[in-house]
């Protein structure tokens, strides 16, 4: 889990809970909690839970930004993110602030697991449909009407070659609004309906490639067969070594290698590194242990390294960050 600071969002409507929430909001930022319905207003944080369940593959949200207020905001999380502009634009940034995109109505984005990924509000008012997605859903889809698409490829590939746009930009345009329309009905269908939601954006994204950008079934398979290597380093607080991870799925270091950063988007030791920083952030923003006693565990050989990583993948301070989750 981790945390992040919203802007000024005026109106959210919520998906993936058990009945809708669609809240005005005054211009205060909010604590909002993906998956629940507690909207407490005066909390300036936005906490997120992004191991999602197999029952449960999918959150989706739309959020509208009445005022810009010059902030970047990063997070990072286990599950893949993809989304798009519905008013406005906002800017995206993977990774850092030099790796960034200026988004507007129709343009699309996607994130991988345990990518930095952030925004900054540009013209407001500003309306975005995001999607947080368990990896293996995306891993698993198959159709026989299109075998050789692989669906992980848009969050996977190098950022510059992510995908943009999609050819329609009308039809994504309705697919926001079906989708808003969706996540304020009571339906005990209503989680199915957000896959069917999902699955059409993908077909819509992967239609607007370049047939040279289509991949083979591999990558699926792949996913599967590296889920051990992925499990190891997410059940550790210390740096899981290539060597390890080629173990646990029976495959020799170079093999292992060039399958994890062809499936999953980044190198296993950068995977790994992320998980770790995540897991510091996270104690930064819910304890009150030093910066020096959080470092060595997990797995930073002390607070000036875990320092110069957290400018480097979330664009501020330890302090800050910290600062930033208690105000």
């Amino acid at each position: 889990m981790i945390r992040k600071p919203l802007g000024t969002p005026t109106r959210v409507t919520l998906g993936d809970v058990c009945h809708p929430t669609s809240v005005s909001l005054t211009p205060q930022a909010f604590h909002w909690r993906w998956g629940h319905s507690d909207l407490l207003p005066g909390q300036p944080i936005i906490e997120y839970d992004y191991v999602l369940p197999e029952e449960n593959p999918i959150h989706a949200g739309i959020a509208t930004y009445a005022h810009r207020d010059n902030l970047d905001r990063f997070d990072m999380h286990d599950a893949l993110e993809c989304g798009f502009v519905l008013e406005g634009s906002v800017i995206r940034y993977w990774g850092s602030t030099r790796q960034k995109r200026l988004c507007g109505p129709g343009s699309v984005w996607f994130c991988p697991s345990y990518e930095p990924n952030g925004y900054r509000l540009v013209d407001t008012p500003c309306r975005v449909a995001v999607f947080e997605i368990r990896p293996q859903f995306v891993s698993s889809l198959h159709f026989a009407q299109a075998p050789h698409l692989d669906w992980l490829q848009p969050f996977t590939a190098p950022w510059q070659q992510r995908p943009r746009r999609v050819r329609d930009t009308a039809a994504l345009m309705a697919l926001g609004e079906r989708l808003n329309q969706l996540l304020c009905k009571r339906s005990p269908l209503r989680r199915l309906h957000v896959q069917g939601i999902v699955t059409e954006f993908l077909t819509q994204v992967m239609e607007s490639q370049k047939s040279g950008d289509r991949s083979p079934l591999r990558n699926r398979e792949l996913h599967d067969r590296l889920q051990p290597a992925v499990e190891l380093a997410l059940r550790s607080q210390r740096r899981v070594t290539n060597r390890e991870g080629a173990q646990a799925c029976g495959m020799t270091v170079d093999q292992f290698m060039r399958a994890f950063h062809a499936v999953m988007g980044a190198s296993f030791i950068r995977f790994g590194l992320r998980h770790r920083l995540q897991g510091a952030a996270n104690e930064l923003a819910t304890s009150r242990r030093p910066l020096k006693a959080i470092a060595p565990d997990w797995g930073f050989a002390d607070e000036s390294h875990l320092s110069h990583v957290f400018v480097k993948h979330l664009n501020c301070t330890p302090s800050e960050y910290r600062e930033r989750a208690r105000a």
